[in-house]
């Protein structure tokens, strides 16, 4: 029996976005290494709700977005008050 012919993943992607894109999506091991943290570091973020990120399927995502957000979020709680 033949499998039914599958469509290539390239032509199912908008081929208007650029990698560039603000809704670039990232995967925990990408974000760990940017952070030079492990992928259980990067989880607690968002088990915390310090990083937003979303599922698909079992798999986790996290947009540039939120990562910029993060970072920014993160360089000024690190600021002292006075």
């Amino acid at each position: 029996m033949r499998k039914p012919a599958q469509t290539p993943l390239s032509s199912s992607i908008d081929s208007r976005k650029t990698p560039d894109s603000a809704d670039t999506l990232l995967t925990v091991a990408q974000v760990a290494a940017r952070y030079q943290t492990g992928r259980e570091e990067v989880h607690r973020w968002i088990r915390d709700l310090e990083l937003d990120a979303f599922r698909v399927g079992k798999l986790v995502r996290i947009r540039r977005e939120a990562l910029a957000e993060f970072e920014k979020r993160k360089s000024t709680s690190g600021r002292s008050k006075r």
